[in-house]
């Protein structure tokens, strides 16, 4: 009975021993993620107009590594942090749709943020751009520099008195009211 009992407690050692190493960590793994570029849906972004912002994450390590993207301007956060799941080596790739409110230069930031900074490497980061976003006041898809009504009035802004005011058109009397 003895060596019964011997083998069964080096067997039962044996499948408790390779039943921990079947249990996933509960902890995510540390390693280095690094944004290897940002990019925009289009080179001539209007006002108003959507424009959809990618950024890619790159995973520098041999563990499959969990984080978030964050995109931002000068006045605050865009959309919600993006998830990310990197396999090791590889990247992984998230996006945001951002409508600018106004023309004028923005400086667009992405920011990688890993679950585990442990062994992150937090010069690589973040990427900035500054963009310039163009003038369209009436939301058209068309610069304004390039449209014939920029006031969306239907009358050009060669013949409106007010091509910045799609209430008015004709100043009739000539004392600078519509």
């Amino acid at each position: 009975m003895n060596r019964l009992h011997v083998l069964l407690s080096k067997f039962g050692l044996a499948i408790a021993l390779s039943s921990l190493m079947l249990i996933p960590s509960a902890a995510a793994a540390s390693g280095d993620i690094s944004l290897s570029s940002m990019s925009f849906s289009t080179e001539r972004i209007l006002e108003g107009q959507s424009v959809r912002i990618w950024a890619s994450a790159l995973n520098n390590s041999p563990y499959d590594l969990l984080g978030s993207i964050r995109f931002s301007n000068q006045f605050g956060i865009i959309n919600v942090d993006q998830p990310i799941s990197a396999l090791a080596g590889n990247t992984d790739d998230v996006f945001v749709d951002w409508f600018p409110p106004s023309s004028g230069y923005y400086t667009i930031t992405t920011t990688v943020i890993p679950w585990d900074p442990t062994d992150d490497d937090i010069s690589n980061n973040v990427i900035a751009k500054q963009i310039f976003v163009e003038a369209d006041m009436d939301h058209d898809g068309i610069p304004d520099d390039e449209d014939d009504d920029r006031d969306s009035d239907g009358v050009s802004n060669d013949d409106d008195a007010f091509p910045d005011d799609s209430g008015e058109s004709e100043d009739t009397d000539g004392d600078g009211i519509g």
